[in-house]
């Protein structure tokens, strides 16, 4: 599967498109309070300083990344997760796409 299209593993290292620091993936599906309708495939922080503040945590999707450093670890309990997280990511992405149509 191309790195571009799997769910990557938490701890995996990476640069992102139009950014010098590495980043490291800590979490995933998350949103901003002001967008609440946007999910994002993942959350970040900067590596190898990690968690600084919260407000220095960094939300991106999977077009962002542009090269992959380091993969974390991916076991059966990852498999499971990304198969839940691909049906997260459609099903919201659907309601998303119903609620912009109601306001068009």
């Amino acid at each position: 599967m191309n790195e571009k299209s799997e769910i990557l593993p938490i701890g995996t290292v990476c640069t992102l498109k139009n950014m010098k620091k590495k980043i490291i993936i800590i979490g995933y599906l998350s949103r901003l309070q002001k967008l609440p309708n946007k999910i994002y495939d993942y959350l970040g922080c900067l590596y190898p300083e990690g968690i600084i503040s919260t407000d220095k945590s960094l939300l991106f999707n999977r077009i962002d990344i542009e090269k992959v450093i380091f993969k974390g670890p991916a076991d059966e309990e990852y498999k499971d997760l990304t198969d839940k997280i691909e049906i997260i990511k459609k099903n919201n992405e659907l309601t998303n796409y119903e609620i912009n149509a109601k306001q068009n």
